[in-house]
């Protein structure tokens, strides 16, 4: 649904295995995930986050979260989970050009997003809407890409 909403709007659009290939260049990477909790830990927790390297491997990748988590937060009405960003997120392995060879290219502005709690049943209510959820992100990356004179 993202693809076909970004692709409606002048962006071109490549949908990448979990490995992306090695130094991969793009205007920016979006990493989409759900997450999910065991139900001893998960009573409440509600909400989405995303994160970017930590530091950023670019200056525009704090812009890109910025945009795209308005974006989508205005849109969804969900929470802003920032609290539970985990070491996992902001070293995400796809975006680490550190550490591994199949990473996106450094000045890449790259995100990993979590669009939500599959074990909350207000978020997977939302979740079972893609077309809203892409509409959501949709909106983010477009304000990001005409940031930067990539869209008219």
């Amino acid at each position: 649904a993202l693809k076909r909403q970004l692709e409606a709007r002048g962006v071109a659009v490549d949908l990448l295995r979990a490995t992306p290939p090695a130094g991969y260049h793009a205007d920016l990477v979006l990493s989409l995930h759900t997450d999910s909790l065991t139900p001893d830990v998960a009573w409440g927790r509600t909400g989405y986050k995303s994160a970017h390297f930590e530091p950023p491997r670019s200056p525009l990748e704090p812009r890109l979260k910025r945009l795209v988590d308005a974006g989508y937060l205005n849109a969804t009405g969900l929470r802003d989970d920032t609290e539970n960003v985990t070491s996992a997120m902001r070293e995400y392995y796809a975006f680490n050009f550190r550490r591994y060879a199949h990473t996106v290219h450094p000045a890449t502005p790259a995100l990993i997003v979590e669009l939500g709690y599959l074990s909350s049943p207000q978020d997977a209510a939302l979740l079972r809407r893609p077309e809203r959820l892409a509409g959501a992100l949709t909106g983010g990356v477009v304000a990001f890409l005409q940031s930067r004179n990539r869209l008219p």
